[in-house]
């Protein structure tokens, strides 16, 4: 069960595979955005390139590595570790 104080608190699932070129500007979107979240998770799909290293210089960041497989199971790890009441979502290409 969720912790009762943090069921307002927003944490973001962002799942990614190689997105070091858009990562970074996501997060800051994200960071940018009126509501601060309780966290960030990226949930990194095998990345061959320097994204989990971007995405990890954000204190606000958790990342982890995917252990299931395809977009589907990436998502339902990100929501299993979220800690916040609220669960949102963005995609590592988008902006806030």
């Amino acid at each position: 069960m969720k912790d009762p104080q943090l069921q307002d608190a927003v944490s973001v699932v962002l799942i990614v595979r190689n997105g070091a070129q858009y990562v970074g500007a996501a997060i800051e979107s994200v960071r940018n955005s009126r509501r601060q979240p309780l966290e960030i998770i990226v949930v990194d799909g095998g990345s061959t390139d320097a994204t989990a290293a971007i995405a990890a210089r954000d204190p606000l960041v958790r990342v982890l590595a995917q252990r299931s497989k395809g977009i589907p199971g990436a998502y339902n790890e990100g929501i299993a570790a979220a800690r916040g009441g609220l669960v949102a979502f963005i995609s590592h290409d988008d902006l806030w």
